[in-house]
Formats: C-alpha cells, sequence, structure tokens
C-alpha cells in the first residue's frame, strides 16, 4: 500500500485525490491541474486569476469525481478524450463527459453483434469499450438468436448498467479450445465442451417430427417479408443451416 501525506484545504471533500502520490510528488488533483494545463497552453492558467480560485476548481471538481464515483483510469481517459473534443477547457460537467461518453446502444449493438463472431473465430473483436463487451457477454445467446427489435430494451438497460460500474475486468484470453464458444467468459473450456455434447445428445433424443431447423426458416421468412430488423449474423447463420447460398 502507498504511503500518502494528506493535503486537504480545510473545506474541501475527504478524497484520496487529496492525498500525495510519491511517485508524483503531488496530489491527483495537482497533477490533473498540471495535465490540463499542458493540454490547453495559456487557456488553462487564465482561468484561475489567484491560487484561492485554483483550491475553489478543486474542491468542485473532487466533490463532483467521489459524487459520480469517477476512477484514475476514467480521468485518464477524459484527460486524452478532451483534447478530442473540446477546443477549450473543460467545464467539470463537460470534462464528466468525456471521462463516460454515452453510449450509442444501436451502434454498441452492432459492435456486438460483430465482435462475437469474431471470438467465435478465435480472434479478440474489435471493441470500443469493456462496457461493451460485458453486456455482449452477458446477453450473447439473446444477441445470436432474438432479433434487435426483441430485445432493445434489455440490451439497453444491461448496456447502461455496465457502463455505470465505472471499472470492469479486463477482456479474457481466448484459448484453442474454448474459441468456438468464447462468448461465454469464465466458463472453463472443458465445461463448454460437456455441455455442448449434452446439448447435442438431448436434441438428438426429441421425437423425430420436431423441425429442427424452424428457427433459420423463421428467419428467411422474415427475410422474405421485408423486415429489416434482422441481424445479419442471424441471417447468415440460418441461410447456412438451410445451405442456402447468399
Amino acid at each position: 500500500m502507498l504511503n500518502v501525506v494528506r493535503n486537504v484545504p480545510s473545506t474541501a471533500p475527504d478524497s484520496v485525490w487529496f492525498d500525495i502520490v510519491p511517485s508524483l510528488g503531488i496530489s491527483a488533483i495537482d497533477h490533473l491541474y498540471n495535465r490540463l494545463d499542458g493540454a490547453y497552453p495559456g487557456k488553462w492558467r487564465a482561468m484561475f486569476p489567484d491560487e484561492q480560485s485554483i483550491k475553489n476548481w478543486q474542491e468542485a471538481w473532487v466533490e463532483t469525481f467521489e459524487d459520480e464515483r469517477l476512477t484514475m483510469d476514467e480521468v485518464r481517459f477524459g484527460l486524452r478524450e478532451c483534447r478530442r473534443m473540446y477546443p477549450w477547457p473543460p467545464s467539470s460537467a463537460e470534462f464528466l463527459k468525456a471521462c463516460r461518453p454515452t453510449l450509442d446502444h444501436v451502434a454498441a449493438y452492432e459492435e456486438a453483434i460483430v465482435g462475437l463472431a469474431a471470438r467465435e473465430r478465435g480472434e479478440v473483436g474489435s471493441w470500443s469499450s469493456l462496457a461493451v463487451f460485458w453486456a455482449a457477454s452477458g446477453m450473447a445467446f439473446e444477441l445470436r438468436g432474438q432479433t434487435f427489435g426483441a430485445i432493445e430494451a434489455r440490451w439497453k438497460s444491461a448496456l447502461k448498467a455496465h457502463s455505470a460500474k465505472g471499472s470492469w475486468d479486463p477482456i479474457p484470453p481466448l484459448t484453442p479450445a474454448s474459441h468456438q464458444l468464447a462468448y461465454c467468459p469464465g466458463v472453463a473450456p472443458k465445461d463448454v465442451v460437456d455441455a455442448t455434447k449434452e446439448l447435442r445428445a438431448a436434441w438428438r433424443k426429441q421425437d423425430a417430427s420436431f423441425d429442427h431447423l424452424g428457427w433459420a426458416k423463421k428467419i428467411m421468412g422474415r427475410i422474405a417479408s421485408g423486415d429489416k430488423t434482422v441481424p445479419l449474423l442471424a441471417i447468415k447463420n440460418a441461410a447456412e443451416a438451410l445451405k442456402i447460398n447468399l
């Protein structure tokens, strides 16, 4: 554990942002001030005519960080985004937006479909946010088997919940034995293989009159009727199952 020294103004909230970080020699909030000064040379410092105005800024922003439970990683991300988003120094609300950009649930859905397909091929996939990855992982079967219209509300809710966490586990690595079902992170490869065998055995035992391709026929029927909401991955899977060349 780091040994830190408290450097808290008398009216400031009690926060680690005021602790002296030994590797820096200053507090995290002082370091943020310096980084913003470097990102907006001349413009940032001009906003603070005296020491009291700097203290006021520190207290107000740290209070925002604590209320919103911002992490150090999110603030680092926000610094990078600020340079892209704002030609002038940001307000606390603008900085918060840079730290936690609002995810477009439609774009995130498309990213999830493509990303899950990539992981099935044994690839990591391209993920703009860990929140999107973990939301997609938790809804992998729904995303693969249902239309966007059917799961839109639940997808928005899952994406919002994961985005609000602020910190996430890293994307789990793929292994040759598990990449076929890699959209189920945290499941051991052997468990996945065993579960798959059990499912296939159960399918074979079902009544022979059961139409195992009914799902694929239903998807292609929707396409024939002009339905534009069917995911491309679902169309591809249905076409492969029915041996239809697209």
